[in-house]
């Protein structure tokens, strides 16, 4: 059975890593995914693609050319809610290296998605509203898990 299981889940792992769709294995459970007995799909799921997505696949396929699109008036720009993170985890810019700063939506609220991290490795996630610069999320990993 257990054989029959691992089998069932390195199939649906190698057909959706064929299709160019990757999933975690945590997201994704042998029922949800196929038929047991047969081996087919039994549930898809696909998010519509958004312009935010065309630049953050731009930037893992060329980092030099992935341009931010540009904040509207009145709403705060990359480096604006860069520094807002990097000041409220207590360091100046100049101590951190940024891994990310993305523009994202996340259940109607526009934020950027930004991580960085410091010398010593100590990396941080924070999630900042795009329109009045509030902390809306901040994570912090000592980068030994």
């Amino acid at each position: 059975m257990k054989k029959t299981m691992i089998g069932v889940i390195t199939g649906a792992m190698l057909f959706t890593m064929v299709s160019g769709t990757a999933v975690m294995a945590a997201d994704i459970t042998v029922d949800d995914a196929v038929d047991a007995a047969t081996g087919q799909i039994i549930a898809h799921e696909q998010e519509p693609w958004e312009a935010d997505d065309d630049m953050e696949f731009k930037g893992l396929l060329n980092p030099g050319e992935a341009k931010a699109a540009p904040a509207a008036s009145g709403e705060l720009t990359e480096a604006e809610a860069t520094a807002i993170a990097v000041k409220d985890a207590g360091f100046a810019e100049s101590d951190v290296t940024v891994t990310k700063c993305v523009r994202d939506m996340d259940d109607g609220i526009e934020k950027y998605d930004i991580s960085f991290r410091t010398a010593d490795g100590v990396e941080y996630d924070y999630d900042i509203d795009v329109v009045n610069g509030t902390i809306l999320e901040k994570d912090m990993d000592y980068g030994d898990d």
